[in-house]
């Protein structure tokens, strides 16, 4: 489903005239809004926060210290989101920022499959890359923009570069026609960086065409 093209252009539409160099042009940012035409996204970034180049992404990848399985070595060769945005800056040599990154893939249920069923299964997926990794809020049912999606909290150790701390996770996965979204904001609370107004703001403003 989605919201449709006229509430969508009802949102956005004057962005999309005003910050557009081009009538097609297929990804605009202006200021904190991020419109995707070509994916049929858009949302509003936390004010202050930064979009982190791919580059920079990569290189984090590279750097986090997984665990040593099959199911790692999927995660590291998986396709690189489409975006990430984080609290602190590249140049602030923050290890471990506050951060959202979004993935968009094709993707389809199988006959007899269920999202809630599929997302549930995580946990043991993840356990297998990330130290201590749990759920600590199983997936909840819930609809952004039409569609349906899964909601879900996790923690687990984030090893980079020699140093580690507690991590919390939350996803949220969304199916649309062919094609899954899956949003992610992980945030430090023992470290004093805990997001969650922001997380509720994004999770309210990021919607689907």
């Amino acid at each position: 489903m989605g919201i449709g093209r006229r509430e969508f252009l009802k949102l956005f539409g004057a962005v999309i005239a005003t910050a557009a160099s081009t009538p097609l042009q297929a990804i605009i940012v202006s200021n904190d809004l991020y419109i995707n035409r070509a994916l049929g996204l858009a949302y509003k970034k936390p004010s202050g926060w930064h979009f982190l180049s791919l580059e920079a992404f990569a290189d984090i990848k590279v750097k986090q210290q997984l665990l040593d399985s099959d199911t790692t070595e999927k995660l590291k060769s998986g396709d690189d989101p489409i975006a990430m945005i984080c609290q602190y800056p590249e140049s602030s040599g923050v290890t471990f920022s506050p951060s959202i990154t979004i993935y968009v893939e094709n993707f389809e249920l199988l006959d007899g499959e269920n999202l809630q069923e599929l997302v549930s299964t995580l946990a043991d997926t993840y356990s297998k890359a990330l130290m201590n990794y749990k759920f600590v809020v199983p997936p909840q049912l819930l609809s952004v923009s039409g569609c349906e999606a899964s909601e879900y909290v996790s923690t687990f150790i984030h090893q980079q570069e020699d140093k580690e701390a507690l991590c919390r996770h939350r996803s949220i996965a969304i199916i649309r026609d062919k094609q899954m979204y899956t949003v992610n904001m992980f945030d430090y609370p023992a470290l004093g960086r805990t997001v969650d107004q922001e997380y509720v703001e994004f999770k309210e403003a990021f919607k689907l065409v």
